[in-house]
C-alpha cells in the first residue's frame, strides 16, 4: 500500500514537473516574442531617430546656407542704399551723367523689391524650416521617450516573468518537498514496523530453533532407548531360540531312549 502511494506521489510529481516545464516553455516563448517585438520596435525607432538626425543636420545646413544668403542680401541692400544716397548727394551727381535717371530709379526699385521679396521668402522658408526642425526634434524626443518606455516595459515583463517562473518553481519544489516528507514519514513508519516484525520473527525463530534442538535431544534419547530395547529384545529372542533349540534337542532324545524297551517287550513275548 505504501508502495502504491509512493508510485502515485511520484506520478503526481512527474505530472507537476511536466506542467511546470510546459509553463516554463510558454514563458520562454512569450519572452522570445516580447524580445522580438522589442527588438523590432527598437530598430525601427533607432532608424527613425537616425533619419531624423540626418534630416535635422540637412536642415541645419540649409538654415546656415539661408543665413549666408540673407547676409549677402543684406550686404547687397546696404550697397544699394549707399548707391542711392550717393546718387542723392549733389556732389556726386556727375556720376549719373549720360544715363536715364528714370530707368535707373525703376531698376533700383525693382532690385529693392526683388531683394525684399527674397528676404521675405527666406524668412518664411527659415520659419518653416525652423518649425519643421522643431517638430522633428520633438518627434525625436517622443521616439526616445517611447523607446525608453518600451525598454522599461520589456524589463518589467522580464522581471514579472522571472518572478512568476521563480514563484511557480518554488511552489513546485514546496509541493514536492511536502510529498517527499509524507513519503519519508510513511517509509520511516514502515521501516519501524518492519523492524518490529523482524525482531518478533527473530524471537520466534530462536524459540523454534530451541524447540527443534529439544526435539532433537528427545529424538536422540528415544532412538537410544529404542536401540537399547531392540538389543534387549534381540538378546531375549536369541536366548529364547537357544532354549527352544535345547528343548528340541531334548525332545528329540526322548524317543531314542524309549524305543528299545518296546522292542524288548515284543521279543520277549
Amino acid at each position: 500500500m505504501v508502495l502504491s502511494r509512493s508510485s502515485s506521489y511520484s506520478s503526481s510529481a512527474e505530472e507537476e514537473a511536466n506542467s511546470s516545464m510546459h509553463v516554463l516553455e510558454t514563458i520562454s516563448e512569450l519572452r522570445n516574442k516580447v524580445e522580438a517585438q522589442h527588438a523590432a520596435k527598437r530598430d525601427q525607432a533607432q532608424q527613425e531617430i537616425e533619419a531624423l538626425k540626418q534630416d535635422v543636420a540637412r536642415r541645419n545646413e540649409d538654415i546656415q546656407r539661408l543665413n549666408l544668403n540673407i547676409t549677402d542680401l543684406k550686404r547687397g541692400n546696404e550697397s544699394l542704399k549707399e548707391q542711392i544716397e550717393h546718387r542723392n548727394n549733389p556732389t556726386s551727381s556727375g556720376l549719373w551723367e549720360g544715363k536715364d535717371m528714370t530707368e535707373r530709379e525703376r531698376d533700383m526699385e525693382r532690385i529693392r523689391k526683388a531683394m525684399a521679396q527674397q528676404l521675405t521668402d527666406f524668412e518664411v522658408m527659415k520659419k518653416a524650416m525652423m518649425r519643421d526642425l522643431q517638430e522633428r526634434c520633438e518627434r525625436v524626443i517622443e521616439l526616445e521617450m517611447s523607446l525608453d518606455e518600451a525598454r522599461e516595459q520589456y524589463n518589467n515583463v522580464l522581471r514579472n516573468n522571472n518572478n512568476k517562473a521563480q514563484q511557480q518553481k518554488m511552489a513546485f519544489l514546496e509541493r514536492n518537498l511536502e510529498q517527499l516528507t509524507v513519503v519519508q514519514k510513511q517509509l520511516v513508519d514502515q521501516n519501524s514496523a518492519l523492524k518490529k516484525e523482524l525482531a518478533l520473527s527473530d524471537r520466534k525463530l530462536l524459540a523454534r530453533n530451541e524447540r527443534i534442538q529439544n526435539l532433537e535431544v528427545i529424538l536422540q534419547e528415544a532412538q537410544e532407548k529404542t536401540g537399547a530395547q531392540q538389543r534387549k529384545f534381540e538378546a531375549q529372542i536369541s536366548s529364547f531360540r537357544e532354549r527352544l533349540e535345547q528343548a528340541r534337542l531334548f525332545l528329540g532324545m526322548i524317543p531314542l531312549q524309549a524305543h528299545p524297551r518296546v522292542r524288548g517287550k515284543a521279543g520277549f513275548h
